[in-house]
């Protein structure tokens, strides 16, 4: 794939990402937020490792993190074959401890989501970090388009 292919495909995986998860997301918790609701956001950046790591941090990852099922069918591809690495441990750890303690407890160990700080947790290989929303631009950009929501039976 030529550097314009690969820049064109990444640019359309962010634009249909913010479409279909970060941008609803971010709406549902600003709205539950501005209601008076006590909102948490988060994000699982870290990058599957199977098939040679092509998925990214793709839907669907946080189950097979959240349950262990790395030996799943849909676990397989994302982790490969065999034993999970450290690495993955460590990440399904963090993010398993994270929903524990928010089941028990009614928070997940960071500060919740507050309109204009827009505090997101990010979990990724490295700690984890809860910083104001990493996609501040691409939110700005969305304000004041209204996302319909896909029709999945529509031919292309």
């Amino acid at each position: 794939m030529t550097a314009a292919a690969t820049e064109q495909q990444d640019l359309f995986e962010a634009v249909y990402g913010d479409a279909l998860f970060r941008v609803p997301t971010q709406r549902l918790a600003e709205a539950h937020a501005s209601a008076g609701g006590t909102t948490y956001l988060c994000e699982l950046t870290w990058p599957a490792p199977g098939l040679g790591g092509i998925l990214g941090a793709c839907h669907s990852l946080d189950v097979p993190l959240l349950f262990g099922s790395y030996d799943s069918p849909g676990g397989r591809a994302m982790f490969g074959e065999g034993e999970p690495t450290a690495e993955t441990l460590a990440v399904a750890d963090r993010f398993r401890t994270a929903w524990t303690t928010f089941a028990s407890t009614g928070a997940p160990g960071w500060p919740a989501y507050r309109s204009g700080e827009r505090c997101t947790h990010t979990f990724s290989a490295a700690p984890p970090t809860t910083a104001p929303y990493a996609h501040e631009s691409s939110r700005r950009i969305w304000d004041g388009h209204e996302l319909a929501p896909f029709d999945l039976l529509e031919a292309s």
